[in-house]
């Protein structure tokens, strides 16, 4: 197979963390196995981070982006970086994002006539909608980015309810599947007995949240239901792991309804051994999020035998079935606790359902990567024949 030298666009990257961020980092690490490998993506706030990793990371001038932890990329004022993107000649782009360095993406690939894919990772319509809380606004903003997702020659996302989604806002071709996975694996007894000494996690019932502390995340609910929760069933713990914008409030208003006892906000954990020790002292994952599409953290806990309770006809809970993989349930705050309280009392089922998660749900990055591949190769014997 020829070395190819792949272009990668993205709007987020590290140190801020998010779904994305990662898909984008574990794609572009498979890959620059064998092929040279370049992300493009905004300069980060932090004047103390350093890029490390196996391929190139080429940062862009930005601007902050206020009440959020984004950056925006500012491309067209980067003379830098357009003398860098005209020194290599690439194979083929691949934008993770549809904003600013999509954009640039996208114009580059039409320079240098080569083929452009996009992935497609987010509920946009929502995202826009919670930033703007303008119908008008965010119906632009959505006809904005679909015209910019049209104009790429293969589209992907990850499962049947997101692409459903994406047609509906206005994706003229249908995207490919390309499913998320993790580079997990399963926890040894030891580890988790030192992630339990170290965060002293009790012999409970134990919930954890991973991801960032942000309103859309549904975290307002979650605490919520361990309010309920905790008038019911006090033999229980919720772990909150991560950081972000609305952290204070959260921690302010976990205070004040005096949850501290049962509430634990442990910040980000990085190292990857010691939060897939963390998923595996857990028994349920928390994720009743109405934004994400397909979260990684429901197939990093199942890599731990630990399912997820998500939000009914959302597409975060479309891999899921009912007390089989993982659990479904309304968005209201009372069905919410007693389900968690009938999952407490129920050992024999719930083991059942944790082996479950993890045959059904837990797929590494080597099996996915084979699958963009093949994509890429596809794409590119296409526009030789074209």
């Amino acid at each position: 197979m020829k070395r190819l030298t792949i272009g990668i666009f993205i709007d987020v990257f590290y140190p801020m963390v998010d779904g994305v961020v990662k898909v984008t980092d574990h794609q572009a690490r498979m890959l620059s196995k064998n092929h040279d490998v370049y992300v493009f993506a905004p300069k980060s706030k932090d004047a103390h981070y350093v890029d490390d990793f196996p391929y190139q990371v080429k940062r862009v001038l930005n601007v902050h982006v206020p009440t959020t932890d984004y950056q925006l990329a500012l491309p067209q004022l980067d003379r830098k970086l357009n003398k860098e993107l005209k020194s290599i000649s690439f194979d083929i782009i691949h934008i993770q994002s549809p904003f600013s360095m999509g954009e640039l993406g996208i114009k580059v690939a039409k320079k240098q006539g080569i083929p452009v894919l996009g992935t497609l990772h987010s509920q946009y319509e929502k995202d826009f909608y919670e930033r703007t809380k303008s119908k008008t606004i965010t119906k632009v903003m959505l006809k904005d980015i679909m015209t910019r997702l049209n104009k790429c020659d293969v589209t992907m996302t990850m499962n049947e309810g997101s692409k459903k989604l994406f047609m509906r806002y206005g994706l003229k071709k249908e995207p490919l599947i390309i499913p998320n996975a993790t580079d997990m694996l399963p926890s040894d007894a030891l580890e988790v007995k030192k992630i339990k000494e170290k965060y002293d996690i009790k012999d409970v019932f134990n919930m954890i949240f991973v991801g960032r502390m942000d309103k859309i995340k549904n975290i307002d609910f979650m605490i919520d239901v361990m309010d309920a929760l905790k008038k019911k069933e006090r033999q229980f713990r919720m772990y909150f792991i991560g950081k972000g914008a609305h952290e204070s409030m959260f921690k302010k208003r976990v205070a004040e309804l005096k949850l501290t006892d049962v509430i634990t906000f442990l910040g980000p954990i990085y190292d990857r051994i010691e939060l897939a020790a963390m998923y595996a002292a857990c028994d349920l994952l928390m994720f009743p999020s109405a934004y994400d599409t397909n979260g990684l953290v429901q197939i990093e806990a199942a890599s731990q035998e630990t399912p997820g309770i998500f939000l009914k006809d959302t597409l975060a809970a479309s891999s899921i079935v009912d007390h089989y993989n993982g659990y479904i349930c309304g968005e209201q705050v009372a069905p919410f606790a007693n389900k968690i309280l009938d999952i407490m009392n129920n050992h024999t089922q719930h083991r059942r359902v944790s082996i479950q998660a993890k045959t059904s749900l837990y797929m590494t990055w080597e099996t996915v990567n084979e699958k963009l591949l093949d994509v890429y190769m596809n794409v590119l014997k296409e526009s030789k024949h074209e």
